[in-house]
């Protein structure tokens, strides 16, 4: 059913986004991104723990390291900035370094947009393509049928904090 036929027929996209074949409402796919999402985060504090440590030792202050970590979400990304700021790259290398990394967030972006279903509103195509990750991408799309955004909001909940503090304390502490 295409948005004009479901609005046509007296329900919201909204409404008709919410409805699930599964049975599982929003609050259940939220719970099981929780759960699916602990050794991602586990993962993530590792790994920025370590970018962080690096960050300082180029300079990087804890509020810079710690803004990074919160805007990029990739680990590739930071390390290609963190490097490059080491070596004193100038701001374009660094530009086009950093969208050599993470072009492949648009391919991933545009496969995980096909198990959306239609009626998916834009807030929540935004956030997931935001917040998308190698890891997050890896356990959505594998969601039988249509995935439900409430499922990658569980796992982004529980890992995007853990990369942010895994940043933080390896600045702090390094």
């Amino acid at each position: 059913m295409k948005t004009g036929e479901v609005e046509s027929a007296g329900v919201s996209g909204e409404e008709a986004f919410r409805t699930e074949a599964s049975g599982i409402g929003d609050r259940e796919w939220y719970v099981k991104g929780l759960r699916d999402g602990i050794p991602i985060a586990a993962g993530y504090f590792a790994v920025s723990l370590a970018l962080g440590i690096a960050a300082r030792n180029v300079g990087f202050s804890a509020l810079q390291a710690t803004a990074m970590s919160g805007l990029f979400h990739a680990s590739a990304g930071e390390y290609v900035a963190i490097t490059l700021a080491g070596a004193g790259a100038a701001y374009i290398e660094a530009c086009m370094m950093e969208l050599v990394a993470n072009i492949r967030y648009l391919l991933l972006s545009f496969s995980l947009s096909q198990k959306l279903k239609t009626g998916t509103p834009l807030k929540h195509r935004l956030v997931l393509a935001y917040f998308l990750t190698d890891e997050i991408f890896g356990l959505s799309i594998r969601v039988p049928g249509f995935l439900n955004p409430f499922y990658s909001y569980g796992m982004i909940t529980v890992a995007s904090p853990a990369w942010i503090l895994g940043s933080l304390f390896g600045v702090v502490l390094g």
